[in-house]
């Protein structure tokens, strides 16, 4: 099993990764439906927003599909989205989803049926995070963490 592919979003002009879902009602390629995917999937999604509304627009896949994938659908998501796009490339971790707080902008989607119905700007709140991460590390990771922004 290889590194998740990100999921991604096209929000606001910018694209996205995916870094946090709780909810349910994302895309999955073999049922062809609303579900979450699992952490080691072998499909990448890319959503877009229009009309306040999630939609699929392409993907990529390492896996077998046992269908062709209609595009361009709404997605039935409900539950909040944390996606962020700014990668700080010296916090990388080689393995899955990159967390929110590694990203210089970052955006919190609350949805409803698809629906966007509220979003906020966390990118304040990561950067004090980082800015903690780097107060409790030995000094060499804390001058890294510290000269990101």
């Amino acid at each position: 099993m290889g590194a998740r592919f990100p999921d991604h979003v096209l929000f606001d002009g910018e694209a996205f990764n995916v870094c946090e879902i709780d909810g349910s009602g994302l895309f999955d390629p073999v049922t062809q439906s609303g579900s979450i995917p699992t952490e080691d999937d072998n499909h990448s999604f890319v959503y877009g927003i229009r009309d306040d509304t999630l939609f699929l627009e392409t993907f990529e896949s390492r896996g077998e599909i046992p269908r062709p994938i209609a595009l361009d659908q709404p997605v039935p998501f409900t539950g909040s989205m944390v996606m962020g796009t700014g990668f700080v490339d010296d916090l990388k971790v080689h393995m899955g989803v990159q967390a929110a707080y590694k990203y210089r902008k970052v955006i919190q989607l609350e949805v409803e049926d698809g629906r966007i119905v509220d979003f906020v700007d966390r990118s304040g709140e990561m950067a004090e995070r980082r800015e903690r991460l780097a107060a409790t590390h030995h000094e060499g990771v804390g001058d890294v963490i510290k000269n990101i922004d």
